[in-house]
């Protein structure tokens, strides 16, 4: 299904992005220059570069694995099915994400600067070295996907519904939240299935990563930030200095205001957490409103 964006736009207002994914958008510099929706297109096409990324390099080779009966853990044929559902919904959500790109390229003049990797890939990868002797490849990108489909379903229920996007923006949010309610009910139920037969060792190793994976995934991604503000027209000395202007105004937790309800349900009815001391521990790490009632 390819989506017509030309149409949805016909005579559309709005922002290409929600502005206080990282707060550069309201810089007093970035508004007094009217660059404001260019910096605004610019954290959308981070936002979909991330995504594409998150769909091909973290959650397909998941479903693959789970497909194929990699997780150390029985399961039934369903689940197995399941899950090469799971891949082509996100095969498909990769392809939203580049037509919408190329949709904001076309609208919007925006200068040549490569994307970096992203902030939770990298901390993806560091923290797989600590697990290296406990866990499997595959049960490590598991408990990765397990986070990342639970934090942004929860993200994207919020984000849908910002009646201020453009609504190419919103549409394309939309479906994607459509199946990630699917897909994080998928993996929530997975998960309670596989952990409890996963070796205490797996379970000790992973203890201490839960929370870390989830902050990786929500916390600003302070060069994505600088990349966009180089993409509006800003130097790299004004980009920097903008950016880190704007993470002092945000203070030490800045984040993408997102919920962890989903994530620490889907820990908790899982068994992942020993009980309601760790449970409360986690959530008091992630944020005070992290709580689940």
């Amino acid at each position: 299904m390819s989506m017509d964006f030309s149409e949805l736009e016909r005579d559309a207002q709005g922002e290409w992005f929600h502005a206080e994914a990282s707060g550069i958008a309201n810089h007093p510099e970035v508004i007094a220059r009217g660059r404001r929706q260019d910096v605004l297109a610019a954290l959308l096409l981070g936002y979909l570069d991330f995504t594409f990324h998150l769909e091909a390099r973290c959650i397909e080779p998941v479903g693959r694995d789970i497909s194929l009966h990699r997780l150390d853990a029985q399961y039934d044929a369903q689940m197995a099915r399941d899950a090469i559902r799971v891949q082509c919904d996100e095969a498909f959500h990769a392809l939203m994400c580049a037509q919408l790109a190329d949709h904001v390229k076309s609208r919007v003049e925006l200068c040549r600067v490569p994307f970096p990797e992203h902030l939770y890939f990298r901390r993806v990868r560091e923290l797989e070295a600590s697990t290296r002797n406990s866990l499997s490849a595959e049960q490590y990108a598991f408990c990765v996907a397990v986070v990342s489909e639970t934090v942004i379903t929860d993200s994207l229920q919020k984000d849908w519904q910002n009646l201020s996007l453009r609504p190419s923006v919103r549409e394309v949010l939309l479906q994607h939240y459509k199946d990630e309610v699917r897909h994080s009910a998928y993996f929530s139920q997975a998960l309670r299935i596989v952990w409890p037969q996963w070796s205490e060792e797996v379970k000790r190793t992973m203890a201490p990563l839960w929370s870390e994976l989830v902050l990786a995934f929500t916390r600003i991604d302070a060069e994505l930030s600088r990349v966009a503000l180089r993409m509006a027209g800003f130097s790299e000395q004004d980009a920097q200095r903008i950016q880190e202007e704007t993470l002092r105004t945000l203070g030490p937790m800045a984040d993408r205001g997102v919920s962890y309800k989903l994530t620490l349900r889907a820990f908790r009815e899982a068994g992942v957490l020993g009980g309601q001391r760790e449970y409360e521990e986690l959530a008091g790490a992630l944020s005070p409103n992290a709580l689940v009632p």
